[in-house]
């Protein structure tokens, strides 16, 4: 599907034959394939994500499909599908603090292409992106400390972990515990 922006993936070095990876922007046509997405990874997401345990519908998937637009164009935000082989497989993005000059980005993927090293190429470039084309000076992921992958994206990532907010975030019934990681644009 055509769109308004696209950023091709590096191909993993242990995984030539895999087919070709990019960033799109999240825009209207990505709604429905991406609330599909995420009902068929529900359970999952609803283990570390608070929004998971709202109700999902096309018609909010559609409203903030919306939102992220308005706020990508008002430079707020950076919404972004990962498709891989022609197909949405995850999602990555980024807030923007004009104010403060940073980004805090989060991400996640489709169980089926788990483990392939795709969500670490996608943080990568988003990274890059935010640091070359949105010059922010800091880019930071709030993440639930008992999700074992994230800390490790995070660390490969080359992020700081900064520490950790006691209690911070109502995921379902339970609390959470938030680690705050970091990374600063290269001088």
């Amino acid at each position: 599907m055509p769109t308004a922006l696209a950023i091709p993936l590096p191909t993993h070095a242990d995984r030539p034959e895999e087919p070709p990876a990019r960033l799109v922007l999240r825009e209207m046509w990505t709604a429905p394939a991406m609330h599909r997405l995420t009902e068929a990874n529900l359970d999952r997401l609803r283990a570390f994500e608070h929004w998971a345990h709202a109700e999902q519908t096309l018609r909010s998937q559609q409203a903030y499909t919306r939102q992220q637009l308005l706020d990508w164009v008002d430079g707020r935000a950076v919404p972004f599908a990962i498709e891989c082989g022609g197909e949405l497989v995850g999602s990555v993005g980024a807030r923007i603090d004009r104010w403060d000059n940073t980004a805090e980005i989060g991400c996640w993927i489709d169980a089926a292409h788990e483990g392939r090293g795709l969500v670490l190429r996608a943080m990568r470039r988003m990274v890059e992106h935010l640091f070359d084309d949105h010059l922010v000076a800091r880019v930071e992921a709030r993440t639930s400390a008992h999700n074992p992958r994230t800390r490790l994206l995070n660390e490969r990532l080359g992020m700081v972990h900064e520490g950790t907010l006691r209690d911070a975030s109502q995921v379902g019934t339970e609390r959470h515990d938030v680690a705050v990681w970091s990374i600063l644009r290269p001088a």
